[in-house]
């Protein structure tokens, strides 16, 4: 037991010792240091107390107030200690954030501070602060590259017109732990680039100046100059993160220096066929056969081959033989960007077919191309050869033979010809009554729908009828109750079921209820069916019955009643019915008078329009145009307004043709004949205005609500309306559970798409009839900015020049041109589409 007690206490003692031993074993020390170094104004820095093998007395450290920098935060403390070899080492780091408020330079002086190794001191050390406008010295300069620096590599400084320039971005770096957060690289304005591709950007060792640096290619570009003159390539820079330990570190970046690049122009002396700058630049022209059959296709292609921008080679210009039909060359690349510029080959491979036997010279290619390397112009051609095409022997089965093709060529350009047949006339004066029958027509969907309601309650009134008394059978029940009162031997019994029955027939018919049911209510109604005098008759045969309970012995004999009951129910049917059917009648009416009144006799205006036809096609344009305007006065179609405009256009007045071209637009702007007539009418207006751009929506417009769609939209919302109240209408007498949600649903549906055809209607009726376009008729006139002749005068139009109506005035009217001009001018000057 003694034994290992003295073996512990020699331990600790040990351990003691070698505990003392190492505090003293390394030097203490204090320092100071910031992260940054020069800085400018505002700029942030970070000053660092470091305590080597040491402690504060007093657990922490009090910078004092130094002058020039504002004090932000901390101290943030990082403690750190190590044993090497036996011995044991300590760090101690008080770091504390600032920021500089002085354009003058800083000086930090020594801090004195109480330690576990006794008082130390350290060094006084100045922070330099850049004045406006002063750059960051480039340690390059001072000493090499520095830790941190970005550099442009280029291959040339002073290159010619398209000479390839290749361009490398690269990161020198002494930090161990170098993190790129982001970099940029300068845009090339000016340059035609092409961006080498490359593995992912890596650290290689490389030594500059006798120092070792990790050196990363982050970019590497191939440029074109396309303009002459002298260009300042911004420096590029990169923005990182320094890691001093795992809980501190910096941010660092750097800047490269610009560069400035010469391009020269070309030497004078461009001879012709040039191409561009290229160097050893080779041009083949490849015929795969020496000999071809008529109509057999070969191949004729054009290699470019060298080193530079062969991207921007263009098709050659080559003339073919006019035997020779050639389709579009396919375009082949093998080109090839890398750290030595472009190289490679494009090619153009032509099919070509000739049409005809013979010997043919192909054609030779004749270039020219500045040499980048000998600095001079270098021509070049290719020497294609000859081909023999061959024809077949006459006996030759399945042979076809094509004339030479070439393109037609233009004489001259006219109208195309007058339309000699028309569709249905259309009338001036707006067809009113036959207007109002069609909008009639509108009123049938709600009478069928009204009709299956009253049937609805009729129903309804018939279930719940205890007595069944309805309309539909009153009569049956009346002639049942009449065969029995015949039979019955006693006369004051049978005028009293005779009384009842007539009481419950007239209740049914004419609506009445039982309990309010008296012979001079029932009287005064069938006075407003039948007449006076039937309802006198039915006022008489009613006091008969009641006379049975009264008078008994003075009753007439039972057929003679039975007999005028039967009379006057007969007559009384034939009268409701046809009061029932009366609104229906008109209906009906309607439907036929609409198409009746639609058909009109146009005998007399048809002989007229191909009179006038007959008038232009012989000539006399003068005569066609005033028959034209004969049949115009009360009539309207596409076909009328399209001539009209043809003979105004013979006669030369451009004004009448372009305003009856526009007019026949309204009606159906798609017509082909009517676009090209217009477009070599407008030609010869002398005013030229450039329309504003718009979304385009405008042609959807004149198409949608084109005059020739007007029946079109009628028809359809009279259809869909109908449909609509057909579905309601069947819901409301034979809907069951099961078939009322199609029912509704296409009776929504129908609602909706007629009111979507209603507005379309409504539009192309507005559109036709209230035109806001109008035509300048007059020769010249004067657009002023005001009505009146004070008016300053902005502008002239001339005849045939289209404008939107804005406003009237008086005698003036304010106009808008299709490239957004306003004025005004005189009423009179113009007249409406």
């Amino acid at each position: 037991m003694s034994i290992v007690y003295s073996n512990r206490l020699v331990s600790i003692f040990i351990l003691t010792l070698a505990g003392l031993t190492s505090i003293y074993a390394q030097t203490p020390s204090i320092t100071t240091s910031v992260n940054a170094n020069p800085v400018r104004l505002n700029s942030r820095v970070q000053i660092s107390v470091t305590l080597d093998n040491c402690k504060s007395s007093s657990g922490n450290i009090p910078m004092p107030q130094l002058k020039g920098l504002t004090f932000l935060g901390g101290p943030s403390q990082q403690h750190s200690s190590n044993w090497i070899n036996g011995k044991k080492t300590s760090k101690h780091v008080y770091t504390y954030a600032y920021s500089i408020s002085s354009n003058q330079d800083i000086k930090i002086p020594a801090i004195k501070l109480s330690t576990s190794a006794g008082v130390l001191t350290s060094k006084p050390f100045v922070i330099r602060v850049l004045k406006d406008g002063t750059k960051t010295p480039n340690t390059k300069q001072q000493k090499g590259l520095g830790n941190l620096a970005t550099v442009i590599e280029v291959s040339k400084r002073k290159v010619h017109l398209g000479e390839p320039i290749v361009f490398e971005y690269k990161i020198y770096n002494q930090h161990n732990s170098l993190e790129v957060r982001e970099y940029n690289l300068p845009e090339l304005k000016g340059f035609w680039k092409e961006e080498v591709e490359a593995k992912e950007a890596r650290w290689e060792t490389e030594v500059v100046n006798g120092k070792r640096y990790q050196v990363a290619t982050v970019g590497r570009v191939v440029a074109f100059p396309q303009q002459t003159g002298t260009f300042n390539i911004d420096g590029f820079n990169i923005k990182g993160f320094v890691r001093i330990n795992f809980f501190n570190g910096s941010n660092v970046t750097a800047t490269s220096k610009s560069i400035k690049i010469e391009v020269l122009p070309y030497p004078n002396g461009k001879p012709p066929g040039f191409i561009g700058t290229f160097s050893n630049l080779t041009v083949d022209a490849v015929v795969e056969v020496d000999s071809v059959g008529v109509n057999e296709a070969f191949n004729f292609t054009v290699k470019y081959s060298g080193t530079g921008n062969l991207k921007l080679l263009r098709e050659p210009k080559i003339i073919w033989p006019t035997e020779f039909e050639v389709f579009d060359p396919e375009m082949k690349d093998r080109i090839n960007v890398s750290q030595y510029g472009q190289s490679g080959k494009r090619s153009y491979k032509y099919v070509i077919i000739p049409r005809a036997p013979g010997d043919y010279e192909l054609p030779n290619l004749k270039v020219s191309y500045f040499d980048s390397k000998s600095d001079k112009f270098v021509r070049t051609s290719t020497n294609s050869g000859k081909i023999v095409v061959y024809g077949r022997e006459s006996g030759d089965e399945g042979e076809t033979m094509f004339g030479t093709k070439s393109d037609v060529m233009i004489l001259n350009h006219d109208i195309r010809h007058i339309n000699t047949t028309h569709a249905h006339w259309g009338s001036r004066d707006d067809g009113k009554l036959q207007t109002l029958c069609m909008y009639l027509l509108f009123l049938l969907g709600p009478i069928v729908a009204g009709v299956a309601y009253l049937f609805r309650l009729r129903r309804d009134s018939e279930l719940h009828d205890p007595t069944g008394t309805k309309s539909k059978k009153a009569l049956k029940v009346l002639h049942k109750v009449l065969g029995e009162c015949s039979k019955i031997k006693n006369r004051e019994e049978a005028f009293t079921i005779l009384g009842e029955a007539l009481e419950v027939y007239l209740c049914s018919k004419l609506q009445i209820g039982r309990s309010s049911f008296s012979r001079n209510t029932g009287v005064a109604e069938l006075d407003k069916i039948v007449g006076k005098e039937d309802a006198d008759k039915w006022d008489g045969l009613l006091k008969t019955c009641e006379m049975a309970r009264f008078a008994p012995g003075l009753l007439p004999e039972i057929d003679d009643s039975i007999s005028l009951a039967l009379d006057l129910t007969k007559k009384g049917e034939k009268k409701m019915k046809s009061s029932n059917l009366l609104g229906l009648g008109i209906i009906l009416l309607s439907m036929v008078m609409a198409p009746s009144l639609a058909i009109g006799n146009d005998q007399d205006v048809d002989k007229l329009f191909q009179k006038a036809n007959e008038a232009y096609v012989d000539g006399k344009y003068e005569l066609a145009a005033a028959l034209y305007e004969e049949v115009a006065q009360n009539h309207l179609c596409f076909e009328l307004e399209y001539n009209m405009g043809n003979a105004h256009y013979k006669l030369s007045h451009i004004g009448e043709s372009i305003l009856h071209y526009e007019r026949a637009r309204l009606i159906n702007p798609l017509d082909g004949d009517l676009r090209a007539n217009l477009l070599l009418a407008e030609l010869r207006a002398i005013d030229r205005i450039e329309a504003l751009p718009g979304v385009g929506i405008d042609r959807l417009v004149s198409v949608i609500f084109a005059g020739n769609l007007y029946w079109v939209w009628l028809i359809l919302s009279l259809v869909t309306w109908t449909t609509a109240f057909v579905f309601i209408a069947i819901n409301l007498k034979w809907g069951v559970s099961l078939s009322k949600p199609f029912l509704r649903g296409g009776a929504v549906v129908s609602a909706a798409l007629s009111l979507v055809f209603l507005l379309f209607l409504y539009s192309t009726n507005k559109r036709i009839s209230e035109s806001s376009c109008a035509i300048v008729m007059d020769s010249r006139v004067e657009v002023r900015s005001m009505p009146g002749e004070l008016g300053m005068s902005l502008f002239q139009l001339h005849e045939g020049t289209r404008a939107c109506i804005v406003s009237k005035e008086n005698e003036w009217t304010q106009v808008k041109l299709d490239n957004g001009n306003v004025g005004w001018l005189l009423t009179s000057a113009i007249e409406p589409i």
